[in-house]
């Protein structure tokens, strides 16, 4: 999204990061639910970046919220996608 619109694009993980580059240009009817950008995270960037790999302060995640996790990140991108196409 960013990289459409002509943005920088940095070399970073941190999805709360890129979130805040991105959101001014998601329409407003469009939210992203931040405190599960936050703990896709503490997933990720801790798997990816050694420590305690893959695990959240609570332990690690079920399978259940390894779904949900799932179905909100194809959700988010989704949104990007059709946001996107809506562009062109």
């Amino acid at each position: 999204m960013l990289e459409e619109h002509e943005q920088e694009v940095p070399n970073i993980h941190n999805l709360i990061t890129l979130y805040g580059r991105a959101e001014e240009r998601l329409p407003d009817e469009e939210t992203i639910d931040v405190d599960l950008l936050e703990r896709l995270n503490q997933l990720y960037i801790d798997a990816r970046y050694p420590g305690e790999r893959g695990l959240m302060p609570e332990g690690k995640p079920s399978q259940e919220e390894g779904r949900g996790f799932r179905a909100f990140a194809e959700n988010v991108l989704d949104t990007i996608r059709q946001h996107l196409q809506e562009k062109k």
